[in-house]
């Protein structure tokens, strides 16, 4: 009996305030689409700020990295990314207007870290394009020489 009122309780609350209603089916969905190997998804990084900001524009997701071959004036060689996802976020009132966030799991076990905040003129300063530039996906900082 009481489970069933609970239950209740729960349904008007959700219907009385439509805000714990959505925040409520984005920690359903964060869990859901989030989770690590050790983590429920609304417990994640990526599962915080999606239930947080709600979901980004765009995704660029790399669930295996990228292998990224370096032209001789950069020093030549090949680099491996760690598996990675950016979220564009294009007209948030949160974080305001084309806002990049970058999530990179590291350590292989599907916990995607954030690793950096801001608008898609930052990721150009970190890697050394300058303004004029387009910004291009891809990690800033986290890959493995090969």
């Amino acid at each position: 009996m009481d489970h069933q009122i609970n239950r209740i309780l729960a349904a008007l609350l959700l219907a009385a305030f439509p805000a714990c209603a959505q925040k409520s089916q984005r920690i359903a969905y964060a869990n859901e689409h989030f989770a690590s190997d050790h983590a429920q998804g609304s417990n994640t990084d990526r599962g915080r700020v999606y239930i947080t900001y709600g979901p980004p524009d765009e995704i660029e997701s790399h669930p295996k990295g990228e292998k990224v071959t370096h032209p001789a004036e950069e020093g030549g060689g090949t680099t491996e990314t760690y598996p990675f996802e950016q979220w564009l976020f294009r007209h948030n009132p949160t974080l305001g207007e084309d806002f990049l966030l970058e999530f990179i799991d590291s350590e292989y076990d599907h916990e995607y870290r954030l690793t950096l905040m801001g608008g898609p003129q930052d990721l150009e300063a970190l890697r050394g394009k300058g303004e004029g530039h387009s910004a291009m996906f891809g990690p800033a900082m986290a890959f493995q020489s090969r």
